[in-house]
């Protein structure tokens, strides 16, 4: 029997990443979510008539409303007497730090990196729903109906019960909260082919 030991060996290819193996999609969704930001996240109505939009940004570092009595119910932060300055809200602050933090992580190619954007990526998702269970209970409690005490002879509470202010989410927030959603999975899946080469 003749045995040779000079044979090459044949290896099997090794199968390359493919597309979920590379951080292009979870960066471009990361990127996506993060400039939502910048777009309008609620719409703030009376009685069908918008009276400002607040981009996402907005809500994380606060913005000022005209409470009415001028010629203009908008307000851009310029000088006049009855603007209400609105403060901060938690969750947007949140939400946009995740996202940012979640879209410098997923340049590293170190495994605990990615690991750690996929877990702020979720966060940016919980965060941004948190955001819109706070806007709502906020509403509710603003727009509760209080009985008028004592006489009310201009009939001032049945204009109150008349005038109807409400927020509404536009598109862009939900928008945001998919791509947040989306760059989770791509991290998933760029943590498992990480895990298989």
């Amino acid at each position: 029997m003749d045995t040779n030991t000079n044979a090459p060996v044949i290896q099997a290819p090794v199968a390359a990443p493919g597309i979920f193996g590379t951080s292009l999609p979870s960066i471009s969704s990361l990127v996506a979510g993060v400039l939502l930001f910048l777009l309008p996240f609620i719409d703030i109505k009376c009685n069908d008539m918008s009276l400002k939009k607040v981009s996402g940004f907005e809500l994380a570092t606060g913005f000022t409303i005209d409470k009415g009595g001028n010629s203009s119910v908008l307000s851009n932060g310029e000088s006049g007497g009855n603007k209400e300055k609105k403060d901060a809200n938690t969750y947007a602050i949140i939400a946009l730090v995740l996202g940012v933090v979640a879209l410098g992580l997923s340049f590293t190619n170190s495994k605990a990196g990615v690991a750690i954007a996929l877990i702020t990526a979720i966060g940016a998702v919980v965060s941004l729903i948190g955001l819109m269970i706070d806007i709502k209970g906020q509403m509710k409690t603003n727009t509760g109906k209080s009985s008028p005490s004592g006489d009310d002879p201009l009939g001032m509470s049945k204009i109150a019960e008349n005038i109807n202010v409400r927020v509404e989410f536009t598109p862009w927030y939900y928008l945001a909260v998919v791509a947040f959603i989306v760059a989770a999975f791509f991290l998933f899946k760029r943590m498992g082919a990480k895990q298989s080469t």
